[in-house]
Parts: structure tokens; C-alpha cells; sequence
């Protein structure tokens, strides 16, 4: 494995970190704290290793990436939210 190949991985790791500190987000509650850290704190820690990792391979690729939020993604995420919401899945507090 070279150095890029490792970075790569490194960014499917710190993926999956951050789906499993959103979870647990989910279900304990954002300001649950089991460690030393709340559910939120550690995704933030989470998303802060993938930005830094991303950072890295962005010089190595000599690519910048894109990290500003995207308005046709946010669009779609509200429309299925109201199908959610129109199946009964999805309820606001």
C-alpha cells in the first residue's frame, strides 16, 4: 500500500466514525455522555479527523475538494423528509 492508498482508507475510517457517533447521537441523545465526551462532542471530534484527513489527501492528489454545503442536496434531504413525514415515519417535535 502506498501512501495515497492509505489515505483513502484512512477516509473510509473515519467515515464509518462518523456514521457510528451520529448513531449513537440518535439514539442516547446528542449531549449523552458515556466517556469523558458527549455523543456530540465526539461527532464533532469524528468530523474534524475526516476534514483533516480529507485536508491531506487534497495535497497529496494536488486536488482541492469541495467541502461548502451543497443546496441541491439540502433540497432533496427536505423532500424526502416530507415523504417521511407523509408516511408517518418521520414526526416533528
Amino acid at each position: 500500500m502506498n501512501r495515497l492508498e492509505y489515505l483513502f482508507n484512512l477516509v473510509s475510517e473515519e467515515g464509518g466514525e462518523i456514521s457510528q457517533a451520529a448513531n449513537k447521537c440518535a439514539r442516547f441523545t446528542p449531549h449523552h455522555a458515556y466517556y469523558a465526551e458527549s455523543n456530540l462532542e465526539r461527532l464533532q471530534t469524528e468530523i474534524t479527523d475526516l476534514v483533516t484527513i480529507l485536508n491531506m489527501l487534497s495535497e497529496e492528489l494536488k486536488y482541492e475538494f469541495d467541502l461548502k454545503p451543497c443546496e441541491a442536496k439540502r433540497e432533496r434531504v427536505e423532500k424526502f423528509m416530507q415523504i417521511s413525514r407523509d408516511m408517518g415515519t418521520l414526526k416533528d417535535d
